[in-house]
Formats: C-alpha cells, structure tokens, sequence
C-alpha cells in the first residue's frame, strides 16, 4: 500500500509539472523514471528506465492542443512496474525491464488520451473565467487556478496508482511464470541497446534538422562515438 502511495505522489508531481505548474523538468521521463525507482527503493535502475524512455519522447514536447503519447507518465509506469517486478518479485533485470516497458507503451498512450478529456473538461470552465475577469474578480481567479492545479494532481496522482497497482499484479503474475523460460537478461541487454539506440537516432536527427553544415556532421559523428562507446561497453 505504501508503495502504492509514494508513486501515487511521484505521479501526481509529474503531471503537474507537464503543463499545469512549475514545468522544472521533473517530468521528464529520466527525472520521472528516477522518483519513481527512488520510490520503491530501486533509484539506478529506475534512472535507467527514465533514460531508455528519454530519448524516444526527445521530440515530444507538451504544448498547445497537440496530442502525443504521454512519455512522461510512460515513464514513471515502466520505472515503477520494472523496479517492482526486480525487487518485490526477485525477478531478473532483463525480464523486469521488458516486461515494464510491455506494460508501458499502452499507459502512455492512455495517458495521451486522459490530457486530451481534461482540456475537454477545462473547456467548461472558460464562461466562469470569462465572468471573472469581465468583474476584475482576481482572488477568485486565483483560486480557480489552484483548483484546477490541485484537480491535475488528483487526477494525474489517481491514475498512476491505479496503472501501477494493476501493472505490478499482472506483470508480476506473468514475469513470475515466465522466468523459467528464455534467456531473459539477454533480451533485456538487447532491449536497453535497442531503446538507447533508438532513442540516440531521435535526438540527433531532431538535431540535424535544426543545425545545418559543419555542425550536423559534427553531431552526426558525436552519435556515432556514443554508439562505438555503448557498444563497446558491452
């Protein structure tokens, strides 16, 4: 229940800070992936989620009415379900992370959809912000914010309890009959070189088409030193 608790917190934060309030980078997936292992007592692996997840939502950036798979909530779930499946079902690195990011890429994409009913449902308040700044009303306007600033929180807290809570009994339940089959920390290491991969040929082809000449080569060949270097630390 704890457990439950502290990412119900960790979760609440990120989606405050995606759009509603402060906007310190908290919720970005490697600082998210971060409070989410710290949580549950797992900090380095849920790091390593966090920056796994990081590169592939590089380009995703919450702004206007655009919508996007919520990296950022992927995050914390994939941490989360990863660093309990390691430590409360003593499963291996491998399995956890895949079965982790398995759960991860839906809860993102339902997390999309959930920003989207809330700018729908913040529509309805526009006639009450119309009527209030038409009588110069500020406390009530200033209270009306911190009322939708503490409805993010809920919602945002509510719904990463409830993911994680229903991802960590079903991948738990399935990492638990699965771990006697396959080499499992193989296709895990395969999937950390795949993600970071992936995520290294996402930053730096957003960067190629900002910066043009000398500089794109230039990042072109830091990507590829990076790549030679994971590589090679394997």
């Amino acid at each position: 229940m704890l457990e439950i608790l502290r990412i119900a917190l960790v979760g609440g934060l990120v989606g405050l800070d995606t759009t509603a309030a402060f906007q310190v980078m908290v919720s970005q997936p490697l600082v998210g992936g971060l409070l989410a292992g710290w949580a549950l007592g797992e900090p380095w692996l849920g790091a390593l989620v966090g920056l796994l997840y990081q590169g592939l939502f590089m380009a995703e950036i919450p702004v206007g009415a655009r919508t996007f798979p919520d990296g950022n909530q992927g995050a914390v779930q994939a941490s989360a379900v990863t660093a309990a499946l390691h430590s409360d079902f003593g499963l291996g690195t491998g399995l956890s992370l895949l079965l982790g990011f398995l759960w991860s890429l839906p809860m993102a994409y339902a997390g999309g959809r959930v920003i989207v009913w809330i700018r729908r449902l913040h529509a309805l308040y526009l006639p009450i912000l119309d009527r209030l700044v038409t009588q110069d009303r500020r406390a009530a306007l200033n209270w009306l914010y911190l009322g939708v600033v503490a409805e993010n929180f809920l919602v945002s807290a509510a719904l990463t309890a409830a993911a994680f809570a229903a991802g960590r009994g079903l991948m738990g339940a399935a990492g638990t009959y699965l771990a006697g089959f396959g080499p499992w920390e193989f296709w895990g290491l395969t999937l950390r070189g795949s993600l970071l991969g992936a995520g290294c040929g996402i930053i730096f082809i957003t960067l190629l088409g900002k910066i043009t000449g000398k500089r794109a080569w230039a990042a072109l060949a830091a990507a590829a030193a990076a790549a030679g270097l994971w590589i090679a630390g394997y």
